[in-house]
C-alpha cells in the first residue's frame, strides 16, 4: 500500500481531534470527589452558568471509551477506505492520464507517420514526375532524331528520285532521239518505197494503157475527146469492173473505151503484193489521138 497523501493525513488528524474533543467534554462532565471542596469561583466566573457534572461509573467510562475507540477505529477505517478509494481514483486518473498521454503519443506518432507517408508519397510523386519529364525529354529527343533521320532519308530519296528522273528523262530523250531518227529513216525509206511503188504503179499503168490502146477499136472523128475510166483488177490481172468516171460527151466513144479494157484483160499487173495493193484500182485517161496517132 502506498503511504497516505498529505490530504488524507490531514483529514484523519482532523477527525481524531474532533473525537478527542468530544472525549474531553464527556470527561469534564464527570463529578470527581476531589473537586467538591474547591473554593468558589471568582466574581467574574460567578455569573457563568455552571454545568453540573455527574459521576459516571468506571465501567460506563470504559464502555464509553470503547465506544469512542470503536467509533475512532470505524472512522479511521472509513478514512482509510476513503483514502484507498481516493488513491484508486487518483491511480485511475493517472492511468487515464497515462492512457491519454499514450493515446496522444500514438496519435502524434500516427500523424507523424502520415506526414512522413505523405512526404514520401510527395517525394515519390516528384521523383515519378521528374522521371516522366526525363522520359518525355528522351522521347522528344528520339523523336527529333527520328524526324531528322527521316528528313535526311526523304531528302536522299528525293535526290535519288531526281537523279532517276533525270536519268529517265535523259533515256527518254535518247529514246525519242533514236525514235525520231528511226522515224526519219523509216519516213525516208517509206518515201523511197512509196516513190518506188508509185514509179512501179506508173510503169504498170503505162503498160496497161498501152495494152488497152492496142485493143481499142476506134475511127477518126473523135479527136479532142477524153474518157476517164475507173478499172478494178484481180491479182492475176483479170478485169473485174470498169466504170466511166468522166464522160467524153460521146456515148459510143465511152462504150468503146470500156470494151477495149475488157478485151485487154488480163492486164499486166505487178507481182509485188505491196505494189499491187496500190495498183488494184487504177484510173485510165484515154484519148483517141493516142491510138490514131
Amino acid at each position: 500500500m502506498r503511504p497516505w497523501a498529505p490530504d488524507y493525513k490531514r483529514a484523519f488528524y482532523w477527525a481524531l481531534a474532533v473525537h478527542m474533543g468530544i472525549l474531553v467534554m464527556m470527561i469534564m462532565q464527570i463529578d470527581f470527589p476531589w473537586d467538591r471542596n474547591k473554593p468558589a469561583l471568582s466574581y467574574a466566573m460567578q455569573n457563568v452558568q455552571v454545568i453540573q457534572a455527574q459521576i459516571v461509573p468506571e465501567a460506563a467510562l470504559e464502555k464509553r471509551t470503547d465506544q469512542i475507540n470503536e467509533s475512532l477505529r470505524i472512522e479511521a477505517e472509513k478514512q482509510q477506505q476513503l483514502a484507498l478509494e481516493q488513491e484508486q481514483a487518483q491511480k485511475r486518473q493517472e492511468e487515464a492520464a497515462q492512457l491519454a498521454l499514450e493515446k496522444e503519443k500514438q496519435v502524434k506518432a500516427e500523424q507523424l507517420a502520415q506526414e512522413q507517408k505523405k512526404k514520401q508519397e510527395a517525394d515519390a510523386l516528384r521523383v515519378a514526375e521528374l522521371e516522366k519529364q526525363k522520359q518525355a525529354e528522351i522521347a522528344k529527343q528520339k523523336e527529333a532524331e527520328l524526324a531528322k533521320q527521316k528528313e535526311a532519308e526523304l531528302a536522299k530519296q528525293k535526290e535519288a528520285q531526281a537523279q532517276a528522273e533525270a536519268a529517265k528523262l535523259t533515256e527518254q530523250a535518247k529514246q525519242q532521239q533514236l525514235l525520231a531518227e528511226q522515224q526519219a529513216i523509216n519516213t525516208a525509206q517509206q518515201a523511197q518505197l512509196q516513190q518506188a511503188i508509185l514509179t512501179e504503179v506508173e510503169r504498170y499503168t503505162l503498160m496497161v494503157k498501152q495494152k488497152v490502146m492496142q485493143n481499142w477499136l476506134i475511127q477518126r472523128g473523135y479527136e479532142g475527146l477524153t474518157t476517164q475510166l475507173h478499172v478494178r483488177v484481180a491479182p492475176g490481172g483479170t478485169v473485174l469492173d470498169v466504170q466511166v468516171i468522166k464522160k467524153s460527151g460521146n456515148e459510143a466513144l465511152d462504150r468503146s473505151a470500156v470494151s477495149a479494157v475488157y478485151r485487154a484483160s488480163p492486164l499486166p499487173v505487178p507481182t509485188d503484193p505491196a505494189v499491187f495493193e496500190s495498183f488494184r484500182e487504177l484510173r485510165l485517161i484515154l484519148r483517141p489521138e493516142d491510138v490514131l496517132g
